[in-house]
């Protein structure tokens, strides 16, 4: 059995070389007020939102029989899908919310 001294142990030349490492190409930076305006959108209907969910639970503590959950409920899901399209217009925009 052969013992390997590995003070003078050389690699082969190949494995001496560094790999090349690509660059990630660099995206010029989104227009900051678009970005900020995106972001305007989406606190505004989350504030909606919330005030919409709010108006049903004060009416579900009252205990008064509310005709208006249903329209509660839809205008709580169209302002969701209102602030999933800002989410992603946003981050398409090169910025997290």
């Amino acid at each position: 059995m052969e013992q390997l001294n590995f003070l003078d142990w050389q690699p082969p030349p190949e494995q001496m070389q560094e790999p090349e490492i690509q660059p990630k190409p660099v995206q010029p930076p989104g227009n900051p007020h678009l970005i900020n305006w995106w972001q305007a959108k989406v606190n505004y209907y989350r504030q909606l939102q919330i005030q919409f969910a709010d108006r049903a639970f004060q009416s579900a503590q009252a205990g008064q029989p509310d005709r208006l959950q249903p329209m509660r409920k839809h205008e709580i899901s169209r302002l969701q899908a209102l602030i999933n399209e800002a989410i992603a217009k946003v981050t398409q925009l090169g910025e997290t919310p």
